[in-house]
C-alpha cells in the first residue's frame, strides 16, 4: 500500500500503454493500485472524484528512494459540473469549492449552478457556499451518532485526520439532515399539508404492540365484559434521568427544528404552564422510605444548569418512547413537570384503563386530583379513564410495607410479567451520548435526543418479532406468577 509493489515490472503506463508515457499517479482507493499517466487517471476517475490520488516526486531510475505526495484532480485538469441540468439560465458557482465526504476533505474540482442547492447526492451549506458535503457522509455520521454516540466534533476530526487536519469545520447542517430523515421518514413529503401540516407527535414512531384504538383494536373492545377490560388497559412507566443535563448557554437562542413534532412536548405552551410553579416545593417532602430522588431534589448542585435532567414517559413493556412524552425539567422531580410530561404522552390514550409505573407513584399521587385540574384543558383526562399506579419491581423493596403491599404489580390484573423497569433500558441507550449534549443550546440539545429515541423505536419495531419469540419460547418454570 505504502510502496510500488508490482507495479515495477510493468514498463511505462499500463492505462495507454503509449511510449515514453510513464505511470506516476496512482489511487489510494481503487483496487489495483496501478500508477498510471495523468490522462489514464482522469479517464479512470471521470465519475469518481472523491477518490484520493497520490503522485511521485521521483524518477523510475531512483524509485528506490519513491516518495508520494497528495495530488488533487483539478491540478490533474478534471472538472465536474453539478446542478446545470435543466437549468434554463445556469450561473458559475465560486471557483473555489470544497466537499466533505467519508475519506476526507477534499479541495475539489467542482463547479456548481448558483441556483440549485440540493443536487447529485450532495447537501450544500448555505447562500452561494463554498462548502458542501455529501449524503453519504451525513448518513454515516447519522448512524455512527445513532449507535456509538460519536459528537460532531469528534467525527469530523476524524474526517480532518483523513485529510490533513487543515482545521475545524461547523457540522450545522447534521441537524437539518436529522429534521429532513424524521419529515421523510414520517410521510411528510406525501402528505398536502407538507411540512406546514406537520402535528404535534406525528414524527414519532409509534409501538406496534402497543393498543391504539382504531388501528390494531377489535371494533367492539369497548364492550368486552369486566373480565377481560384488562386486555385493553394501556402500561406506561415514566421515570427521569440525572445525566441528562444541559449548561445554560448566553447570547442568541437556539430554536429547535420541528421541536413538539416527536417526542419533545412543545416549547412555548410547556413553559407557558410552569410559570406558575416557579417556586414549587411544597409536594416534595417524602412521607415514605429510601427516596433519593426526592430528599435530594432540592439540594442537588444546579447553578449554571438550563436543564437538571429529563423527564420521559415509555411504553412498560417493549420500552417504546412516547410520542409527546419528553422533557427537560429544571430542579429535581417537580410534580408539575412531571404532570406536564406524563398526560402529555397520555392525552391520545383512546383507552379506558391506564396503568402507570413511577417510582414514586406512592409521593405523586397525593393531591394529583387537585393538581390534574390546573393542566390544560386538552392534557385533562376523560374522566372515564381509569388511572391505576404502581411501583416498579425494582424500586418496590426501597418503599415502606404498605407499598410494597398496595403498588405490587402482581396484584394488577393483566399485568403479567411487566416489571414497569423498561425505562431504564432506554436511559442506557441515552446515557452515552449524555456528555456530548451537555454543552449544547437548547434546540440542539432536543433534536439530537428526539433522533436517538426515533432510531431506538425503529430497531424496537424491527426486534419486536424476535423478542415475542424469545418470550413464547420461555420456559414455565421461569415465570414468577
Amino acid at each position: 500500500y505504502d510502496g510500488c509493489g508490482d507495479v515495477l515490472e510493468i514498463p511505462g503506463c499500463p492505462g495507454c500503454q503509449l511510449p515514453g508515457i510513464s505511470g506516476t499517479y496512482r489511487c489510494t482507493e481503487c483496487f489495483d493500485h496501478q500508477m498510471l499517466c495523468r490522462n489514464c487517471c482522469v479517464q479512470r476517475h471521470e465519475f469518481l472524484p472523491l477518490h484520493h490520488i497520490n503522485v511521485s516526486i521521483d524518477t523510475w531510475e531512483e524509485v528506490i528512494h519513491l516518495t508520494w505526495i497528495s495530488f488533487r484532480y483539478g491540478m490533474m485538469g478534471l472538472i465536474i459540473h453539478l446542478g446545470h441540468t435543466g437549468c434554463s439560465m445556469p450561473k458559475d458557482g465560486p471557483a473555489s469549492f470544497t466537499v466533505i465526504h467519508t475519506n476526507g476533505i477534499h479541495p475539489s474540482p467542482f463547479t456548481r449552478d448558483t441556483n440549485s442547492y440540493v443536487m447529485d447526492g450532495i447537501w450544500l451549506l448555505i447562500h452561494q457556499p463554498q462548502t458542501c458535503v455529501t449524503f453519504v457522509v451525513l448518513n454515516h455520521f447519522h448512524l455512527q451518532t445513532l449507535h456509538s454516540k460519536v459528537s460532531a466534533t469528534h467525527f469530523i476530526a476524524a474526517i480532518e485526520r483523513e485529510t490533513d487536519n487543515t482545521g475545524m469545520l461547523s457540522m450545522k447542517m447534521s441537524r437539518e439532515w436529522r429534521h429532513l430523515m424524521m419529515l421523510k421518514r414520517a410521510g411528510r413529503g406525501h402528505d398536502d399539508s407538507g411540512v406546514k401540516g406537520t402535528q404535534q407527535g406525528t414524527l414519532a414512531v409509534l409501538c406496534p404492540a402497543c393498543l391504539h384504538p382504531g388501528i390494531n383494536l377489535p371494533s367492539n373492545w369497548e364492550s368486552v365484559p369486566p373480565s377481560q377490560q384488562f386486555l385493553y388497559h394501556l402500561h406506561v412507566a415514566v421515570d427521569t434521568n440525572f445525566r441528562m443535563k444541559n449548561h445554560f448557554k448566553p447570547g442568541a437562542p437556539d430554536p429547535g427544528l420541528g421541536t413538539g413534532w416527536a417526542y419533545f412536548v412543545k416549547n412555548e405552551e410547556y413553559k407557558k404552564f410552569l410559570l406558575n410553579y416557579v417556586s414549587e416545593k411544597m409536594y416534595l417532602i417524602s412521607t415514605c422510605s429510601g427516596l433519593a430522588a426526592l430528599d435530594l431534589a432540592n439540594t442537588r448542585k444546579s447553578s449554571g444548569l438550563h436543564v437538571t435532567r429529563v423527564g420521559m414517559s415509555v411504553c412498560a413493556c417493549q420500552g417504546c418512547i412516547r410520542a409527546l412524552g419528553l422533557r427537560d425539567l429544571q430542579k429535581g422531580k417537580r410534580y408539575s413537570n412531571m404532570d406536564y410530561i406524563i398526560f402529555s404522552s397520555l392525552q391520545s390514550c383512546g383507552l379506558r384503563g391506564i396503568l402507570l409505573s413511577y417510582d414514586i407513584f406512592c409521593q405523586w399521587s397525593k393531591k394529583q386530583q387537585a393538581r390534574h385540574i390546573s393542566l390544560p384543558r386538552p392534557l385533562q383526562l376523560d374522566p372515564k379513564i381509569n388511572l391505576t399506579g404502581v411501583v416498579p419491581k425494582f424500586h418496590l423493596p426501597a418503599h415502606k410495607q404498605p407499598c410494597q403491599t398496595k403498588y405490587l404489580l402482581y396484584l394488577h390484573p393483566g399485568a403479567g410479567r411487566t416489571d414497569g423497569e423498561s425505562i431504564e433500558h432506554d436511559w442506557a441507550n441515552l446515557n452515552p451520548a449524555a456528555s456530548s449534549m451537555k454543552e449544547m443550546g437548547e434546540g440542539s440539545h432536543h433534536n439530537i435526543i428526539d433522533d436517538l429515541l426515533s432510531d431506538w423505536n425503529y430497531r424496537k419495531v424491527v426486534g419486536l418479532g424476535e423478542l415475542l419469540l424469545l418470550h413464547s419460547n420461555m420456559p414455565l418454570y421461569k415465570c414468577y406468577f
